[in-house]
C-alpha cells in the first residue's frame, strides 16, 4: 500500500515556484532566501526539488527512455495534481491514457481515503 504523505516543501511550493520563475535556479540560494523567511526544511530537500524541476524542464520532459518504477507511478498517481512537477504530470497523463484499470484503482483508493473511520468501542472500567 502506498500512502501519499505531505512534504515539508508543500506549504512553500508557491514561494519556491516564484523564486524559480524569478530566474534563481541555484538550490542553495533558493534555500537561503526561504530560510530567511522561516523555511524550516533542510537544504537537501530544496536541492532535490530543484533537480526534479530542472529535469522536468528538459526538452524531453526528463524522460530518458526508461519506464518509471512502479512505486514512482503509484506515488505520482496518488499525489495531488497541483503538487506534481511537469514531468510527473506528463507521466500520470500517459499512464491514465493507456491503462484504464489503474485509473479505476486510483479512484477506489481515493474513495477509500474519504471513508469515515469506524468508532472505537468504549471500554468498561472495572
Amino acid at each position: 500500500m502506498f500512502l501519499s504523505r505531505t512534504s515539508t516543501l508543500a506549504p512553500w511550493l508557491p514561494r519556491l515556484e516564484a523564486t524559480w520563475d524569478a530566474e534563481c535556479h541555484n538550490a542553495t540560494e533558493i534555500w537561503r532566501r526561504l530560510h530567511g523567511e522561516g523555511f524550516c526544511s533542510c537544504l537537501r530537500a530544496t536541492t532535490e526539488w530543484a533537480t526534479r524541476r530542472r529535469r522536468s524542464e528538459q526538452t524531453d520532459g526528463g524522460a530518458s527512455g526508461r519506464v518509471p518504477a512502479t512505486r514512482t507511478i503509484a506515488r505520482a498517481m496518488l499525489a495531488g495534481r497541483d503538487l506534481l512537477a511537469r514531468a510527473d504530470a506528463v507521466m500520470v497523463a500517459a499512464v491514465e491514457a493507456s491503462v484504464a484499470a489503474l485509473v479505476a484503482a486510483r479512484d477506489l483508493v481515493e474513495r477509500f481515503h474519504h471513508l469515515p473511520a469506524p468508532a472505537r468501542p468504549k471500554r468498561c472500567r472495572r
